[in-house]
Order: structure tokens, then C-alpha cells, then sequence
């Protein structure tokens, strides 16, 4: 699974890519309909400049692209979900 912080470029000013629960879950056990609560942290370099930057998440195969996210018609709609915005600012 992939979270990424993304200025408007879509350039990655942070991200935190890794397995569910990191590692101590696995996919393949994962009965359909579980829900499990995930958590990532972005954490940014102290040289990050300010502005708001789009936040995405998604799903990957290690060494194959990106999963399609799937629309609730059926369709691929994309290869990520756009979640929200954050912004960084100075102090």
C-alpha cells in the first residue's frame, strides 16, 4: 500500500509505502468484507516548503504496477484515490 503527499507537480514531497499493519498482515489471509485500521504517517524534511499538497493512496504488487481502483459501477477509474489536501507552512 502506498501513501503519498504530492505538491500540484505531482511530485512526492513525502510518503509512507510498505505491507498492512506493517508486515504483520498479509493480503492473501485477508477475508473479504475484515476491515483493518491501517495507520501511516507522512512525515516531511524540515526543508519542505509551504503549500498545499494533494494526499493519495493505493495499492501496489512489489515489482508490478499500480491496482486500478475501481468505480461503484465496476469501471477502473483511476490507480489511486485522491483522500484530501494537506499544507505545510512556516512557523
Amino acid at each position: 500500500m502506498f501513501l503519498n503527499a504530492l505538491r500540484p507537480s505531482e511530485r512526492k514531497s513525502a510518503e509512507d509505502t510498505g505491507k498492512p499493519l506493517r508486515a504483520a498482515f498479509s493480503t492473501t489471509t485477508w477475508p473479504v468484507g475484515q476491515v483493518i485500521t491501517d495507520v501511516r504517517v507522512l512525515r516531511f524534511p524540515p526543508t519542505a516548503k509551504p503549500g498545499e499538497l494533494d494526499v493519495e493512496v493505493g495499492w501496489f504488487l512489489p515489482g508490478v504496477d499500480r491496482l486500478s481502483v475501481l468505480a461503484a459501477d465496476g469501471h477502473e477509474a483511476d490507480s489511486r484515490q485522491l483522500l484530501s489536501k494537506v499544507r505545510i507552512r512556516n512557523e
